[in-house]
């Protein structure tokens, strides 16, 4: 599967989409499942699944990674049962969609160990204030250091949930190949 292209998702009602070749800076974009305030659970899923079945006809990826959804516990007062239970719903049909199309590798990544892959040991300016990427940052914090590094490497993200796509799609790409995930470390930046 080296060569391959994966799909990569930051499930939420906005969902971070990044595809394209292991190791290579991915195409991105964001999927909207609802346009509207009260869309139903269903309602989002079903364009989930269309969005999603009409990628993976066009794309034909080799795998699917997605950020796993926190449970309820680790939100803190930031969502509700209602969120928690959409947001714990939109793996089964990246599962489904997987399972239909004969894509056996469907994967849930932790997104602190996406964050400590993709900003971990850099330093950004966040507020006026140097920060240094890490695994537990803060939300806002975690957001703007991965739109950042996202940037640094030559993407365009709109939206923190696109960067958070593509954060996904090097994580994937070390799991893959892990000389991806050394190359673009300041340590290794540059050496060939």
């Amino acid at each position: 599967m080296a060569d391959r292209s994966i799909l990569c998702l930051d499930l939420a009602t906005v969902v971070g989409v990044a595809e394209g070749p292991v190791g290579e800076l991915p195409r991105s974009t964001v999927w909207r499942l609802a346009e509207a305030p009260g869309t139903s659970h269903g309602e989002r899923y079903a364009v989930l699944f269309r969005h999603l079945w009409e990628r993976t006809e066009a794309f034909k990826p080799a795998a699917i990674y997605y950020e796993a959804p926190l449970p309820p516990t680790h939100m803190r007062g930031q969502s509700n049962i209602d969120t928690a239970s959409f947001l714990m719903g939109l793996p089964a049909i990246v599962k489904l969609v997987g399972q239909l199309r004969g894509i056996w590798r469907v994967e849930p990544c932790n997104v602190q160990d996406v964050r400590g892959h993709f900003i971990g040991g850099r330093q950004f300016l966040f507020q006026g204030k140097p920060v240094v990427g890490r695994r537990n940052l803060d939300s806002k914090a975690a957001k703007f250091c991965t739109v950042a590094r996202a940037r640094e490497l030559g993407a365009s993200p709109a939206t923190h949930d696109e960067a958070d796509a593509i954060a996904l799609h090097s994580y994937a790409s070390a799991l893959i190949r892990p000389e991806t995930g050394t190359a673009s470390t300041p340590l290794f930046a540059g050496a060939a």
